[in-house]
C-alpha cells in the first residue's frame, strides 16, 4: 500500500463533529434560485436554525456571493430565510461577495466579534471535511456540525467525488489551490 495509500487513508479519516455548537455559526453557502435557497442550502439553513433553537448560539453568519446571472446573493437569501423563521435580525449577518469556500471563510472572518472567536461551520457532511481543513489552515478556531446529505442521484455522486478530489488537492497544495 505504501506511503500514498497510508496518506490517502489519513486524508479520508472521519471528522469529529461537535455536539455543542460555538456561539457563532458560519453557514456556508450553496446555490439559491431567484431568492429562494436551493434544497442543499435549505438543509444547511434549517440545521443552523435547529442549532440556534437549542440555545447558546449568539451570532449566525451566512456566507455566499452572487452567482453568474443571479440577482441575489446566497448570504442575503440565507439571512432572509433565517429571519423569516424567527431568528432576530440583530443576530444574523451575511457575507455577500464570496464565490468559493476559502472566500466564504476569509470574508466571514471579518464578521466575527474577535478574530479568534470559536466558530461552528454548518455545511453538509460531504463538504464538511474540506471546509474544516480550510478553516483550520486559515487559523480559525473551528469545528463543524454537518447536516446529512442523502445521495441518490448521479449529480450527488459527482458532488461527493468532487469534494473528495478537492480535499486531496487542498491537503497537498493548501488553501491557495482552492481559490
Amino acid at each position: 500500500m505504501g506511503f500514498l495509500g497510508f496518506w490517502t487513508l489519513n486524508v479520508f479519516q472521519p471528522i469529529r463533529v461537535t455536539l455543542r455548537p460555538a456561539p457563532t455559526l458560519i453557514v456556508l453557502g450553496a446555490a439559491q434560485y431567484n431568492g429562494k435557497p436551493s434544497p442543499l442550502f435549505k438543509r444547511r439553513l434549517d440545521h443552523a436554525l435547529e442549532l440556534y433553537r437549542l440555545g447558546g448560539v449568539k451570532r449566525i453568519i451566512v456566507s455566499g456571493g452572487i452567482g453568474k446571472g443571479d440577482r441575489f446573493s446566497e448570504g442575503g437569501v440565507g439571512k432572509s430565510y433565517l429571519e423569516s423563521r424567527g431568528v432576530p435580525a440583530a443576530m444574523v449577518f451575511s457575507e455577500r461577495s464570496s464565490h468559493n469556500t476559502v472566500q466564504n471563510l476569509e470574508n466571514s472572518r471579518t464578521l466575527l466579534i474577535t478574530p479568534d472567536a470559536p466558530i461552528t461551520l454548518v455545511t453538509d457532511d460531504v463538504h464538511a471535511p474540506r471546509a474544516l481543513a480550510i478553516a483550520q489552515n486559515l487559523g480559525l478556531r473551528a469545528d463543524v456540525s454537518p447536516t446529512p446529505l442523502i445521495i441518490r442521484t448521479e449529480q450527488g455522486r459527482e458532488y461527493r467525488n468532487r469534494e473528495r478530489v478537492l480535499l486531496v488537492v487542498q491537503k497537498i497544495f493548501g488553501n491557495d489551490a482552492m481559490r
